[in-house]
């Protein structure tokens, strides 16, 4: 089952908002400006925020309402069914055989089971998709030595060093195109299982709303 989470940002109406604010006090600052004109600059600015204002407060309703769906049917239909909410011992619990079928990270699952058993385990993408997510390395804006850390991340990215990387945690390749899956072995899965997966990005304003939601769920 694959549940798509949207979050709607208040930052619509204030960008209209000061756009607007901006424009009628540059207007009227300006001696010369007809009344007319203004009147004119102001309508056309009023329809345009209200068409812009319907559609966002059309688009945040129906967010709202798919985020209260979303939260009706965890609760309702995936909790009797299911052990926890994990993101830690999932893998070591899968490992033992007290779970038969986990949602994960590969990593923590395959990384509590001896290689020779790879090939009893199923790891898998689901036809509606899966949420992906890329680890990152980031460089302070105060860092003292911003130029060496630049230079680490291109040494992490060089092709002979990348694919170490990616060796010690057996992962296809899927960003630096420079480096080849074809002659590598034993990866958890191939690259083209990722073809089927979103990237999660940032809910910025909408975070305090999604945490609202999980206590909810959670307890």
């Amino acid at each position: 089952i694959g549940i798509s989470l949207l979050c709607f940002s208040n930052d619509f109406f204030i960008a209209y908002k000061a756009a607007f604010a901006f424009k009628v006090s540059k207007i009227v600052s300006t001696k010369k400006t007809s009344i007319s004109f203004f009147i004119k600059i102001s309508k056309e600015f009023i329809n345009f925020f209200m068409y812009n204002y319907t559609n966002l407060k059309t688009e945040y309703d129906k967010i709202q309402t798919e985020l209260a769906a979303a939260k009706e049917l965890i609760i309702n239909q995936w909790k009797p069914n299911l052990v926890k909410f994990d993101a830690d011992s999932f893998g070591k619990e899968f490992s033992e055989g007290n779970f038969w079928v986990v949602q994960g990270y590969p990593e923590c699952v395959f990384g509590e089971v001896p290689e020779e058993k790879w090939d009893e385990i199923d790891y898998f993408i689901p036809e509606a998709g899966g949420p992906a997510y890329i680890d990152s390395m980031c460089i302070l804006k105060k860092s003292k030595h911003q130029e060496l850390a630049n230079q680490f991340i291109n040494f992490m990215h060089r092709p002979e060093i990348y694919v170490q990387f990616l060796d010690y945690f057996k992962f296809p390749c899927k960003v630096n195109t420079q480096v080849s899956d074809a002659n590598r072995k034993n990866l958890l899965y191939p690259a083209s299982l990722l073809d089927n997966t979103q990237l999660k990005y940032d809910v910025g304003e909408g975070k305090q709303k999604y945490n609202d939601i999980w206590d909810e769920i959670k307890f």
